[in-house]
C-alpha cells in the first residue's frame, strides 16, 4: 500500500509528534571502544566536569534533549493546571530524523519556556547533579568550585561547593566568587575580533595576520613559497603557529611570565618556525591569541591597550562588572577564591604578561552566565538590546559554528572552541587550566543552554577521578 500523502496544511502539521524541552532522548549506541577512547582522551578534562550538569537536561554522552515544540510541527508542552510537570514528552523510541524526513519536523524544534515550578524530573537531576559535584571536593587538592546553568535568558540554576579558602571552611563560593579562567580567555580575544569586524575596521576574517601586524615573520619549513597566516586560521588553532610564546626563561615566574613588548617577541619570533601548514589540522597555540589581542588593538589604537579595548567595548556593555585582568584591582579583592596545585599547596598569584590574551582572565559563574545568554541569543525576541552594540545577530551564529571536525567524528574545533557532537546536538566548550585553578565554558547553541564550572584546583587532581566515576552513572548507553 502506498504511504500516505502527507500535507502541510494548518490542519495537518499535528502529525508530528509533540516533543518539548522535557524529552529525553538515548545517546547513540553504535561507537566503537576506540572511538569512545579517543573522545574521552581529547575532552575527558571538558566533558567529565560538565557531564554531570550536561545530563540534568539532557545534553551530554549519554542524554539528550530536543528542544521546544516547533510551531510548525506541534503545540507547546501541556502541563497541569498547577504548574505540575508537562505531560506530552514524547516516546524516546520515536527516530527524530525519521519525522524530519517523512514529516517534514525540524530536528531541533525551538527551545520553549520551562514551567514553574520545575517538574519533578528537572529537580531530581539537578539534586544529582549536586550531590556529584560535591563528591569532587577534596580538602587538599579541590577544595571550592562553583557551577552554573542557563537556558534561554534564565539563570536556571547556580551553587558552590567546599570553600574559597582552605582556612576559612565557612567561605561557601557562589556565583559571584572570582576564579582564574585561564585559556576560556580566549573567547574574548576572538569576541574582539568579531567586534572589530562588525564595526568595519576589519574587512575580512580571512585578511592576513601581516595587515595588522607588519613585522609578523616566522619561517615556514613546509612551502617554498610565504603562506600568509589569517585572522581565522589563528583564531581556530589551524594556523599551524608554535604552541607558546618566545618569552625564554623570565627572571621571577611567580610574578611574570612573559615581561616583553611585542617588538621584543616578533624579533624572537622571526627565527623560530610553524610546526605545521595552515589549514593542516589543529595545533593549539597561546602564541596566536597573544598575536591577536596584542597587534590588531595596537594597529588600529595605538594608545589603547588590550585589556583596555576589552573592558570598553565587550565587558562594560555585556555587563561583565566581575571580569577582568588586574588582580590587584580593589574590586577583586577578597573575592578571589585562592587557587591550589595538584599537590595541595597554595598557587600565588602571577601575571601572565604579553600573551596574557590567552590565559589572564578572572571571571564569576555570574559573568559567564552573561556570555552564554550573549553568544546563544542570536537576535531572537527577547534579545537584550545591548547585544547588537557589541555584535550583529549573524556574527553571534557565526563565531558559533564549528571550523574543523576530526576523523573520529565526534569532535572538533571552532574559533576558539572545543566541540563535541553529542546526539544532534553540538556542544561548544572552552576548557582553560593554569597553574592553581580550572574552568569549562560551554553552549549548546540549538538549545539556548550554558554550562559553567569554576575550579580552585588544576586538571590533573580531577579529570580522570571525575572521569572515571561519573561513567557509570552519566554514560549509561556507553
Amino acid at each position: 500500500m502506498a504511504p500516505e500523502k502527507v500535507r502541510t496544511t494548518a490542519q495537518d502539521v499535528e502529525v508530528c509528534p509533540p516533543r518539548t524541552t522535557l524529552q529525553i532522548v538515548e545517546f547513540s549506541r553504535g561507537k566503537s571502544k576506540r572511538q569512545r577512547w579517543r573522545t574521552g582522551l581529547l575532552f575527558a578534562s571538558a566533558i567529565a566536569v560538565t557531564a554531570a550538569i550536561s545530563a540534568a537536561l539532557g545534553i551530554a554522552a549519554g542524554l539528550g534533549i530536543a528542544g521546544g515544540s516547533s510551531p510548525s510541527c506541534s503545540d507547546p508542552a501541556d502541563t497541569s493546571s498547577d504548574g505540575g510537570e508537562a505531560t506530552n514528552v514524547v516516546n524516546p523510541e520515536v527516530d527524530v530524523h525519521q519525522q524530519s524526513s517523512v514529516l517534514g519536523c525540524p530536528i531541533h524544534p525551538f527551545p520553549s519556556p520551562l514551567p514553574s515550578p520545575l517538574p519533578d524530573k528537572i529537580e531530581s537531576a539537578i539534586a544529582a547533579v549536586e550531590r556529584r559535584l560535591a563528591g569532587l571536593i577534596d580538602d587538599e587538592t579541590m577544595p571550592g568550585l562553583v557551577a552554573s546553568i542557563t537556558y534561554r535568558d534564565t539563570d536556571l540554576w547556580s551553587s558552590g561547593f567546599g570553600a574559597t579558602k582552605k582556612d576559612v571552611p565557612q567561605a561557601t563560593p557562589d556565583k559571584d566568587t572570582l576564579y582564574r579562567i585561564a585559556s576560556v580567555s580566549k573567547i574574548f580575544v576572538v569576541l574582539m575580533v568579531y567586534h572589530m569586524y562588525n564595526r568595519g575596521l576589519v574587512r575580512s576574517l580571512d585578511d592576513p595576520l601581516n595587515d595588522f601586524c607588519p613585522s609578523f615573520h616566522i619561517n615556514n619549513r613546509f612551502t617554498s613559497s610565504s603562506e600568509d597566516i589569517t585572522l581565522r586560521q589563528v583564531m581556530t588553532s589551524m594556523s599551524g603557529l608554535p604552541r607558546e610564546a618566545p618569552c625564554g626563561q623570565p627572571e621571577d615566574p611567580a610574578v611574570n611570565l612573559c615581561p616583553h613588548d611585542t617588538t621584543t617577541i616578533l624579533e624572537r619570533l622571526s627565527q623560530q618556525y610553524t610546526v605545521l601548514p595552515p589549514w593542516t589540522q589543529p595545533s593549539y597555540s597561546n602564541l596566536g591569541f597573544g598575536l591577536l589581542g596584542r597587534c590588531l588593538v595596537s594597529h588600529f589604537f595605538p594608545e589603547t591597550s588590550y585589556e583596555d579595548y576589552l573592558q570598553e567595548n565587550i565587558l562594560r556593555p555585556l555587563g561583565m562588572s566581575g571580569t577582568g585582568f588586574n588582580y590587584s584591582h580593589t574590586s577583586v579583592g577578597d573575592r578571589l577564591a585562592t587557587g591550589y596545585e595538584s599537590d595541595g599547596s597554595e598557587e600565588p598569584l602571577y601575571d601572565i604578561g604579553w600573551w596574557g590574551p590567552a590565559s589572564q582572565m578572572y571571571s564569576s559563574a555570574s559573568d559567564l552566565n552573561k556570555l552564554a545568554k550573549f553568544l546563544y541569543s542570536n537576535g531572537a525576541a527577547d534579545d537584550d538590546p545591548a547585544f547588537s552594540g557589541v555584535l550583529s545577530p549573524s556574527l553571534r551564529r557565526l563565531i558559533l559554528l564549528p571550523t574543523y571536525t576530526n576523523r573520529d567524528l565526534d569532535t572538533g574545533v571552532g574559533a576558539p572552541w572545543e566541540v563535541s557532537y553529542q546526539q544532534d546536538y553540538t556542544l561548544i566548550m572552552k576548557g582553560g587550566n593554569l597553574r592553581g585553578y580550572s574552568a569549562v565554558f560551554s553552549v549548546v547553541p540549538d538549545l539556548k543552554l550554558g554550562l559553567n564550572v569554576l575550579f580552585s584546583g588544576m586538571w590533573p587532581a580531577i579529570s580522570w577521578h571525575w572521569f572515571a566515576n561519573s561513567t557509570p552513572s552519566s554514560f549509561p548507553h556507553l
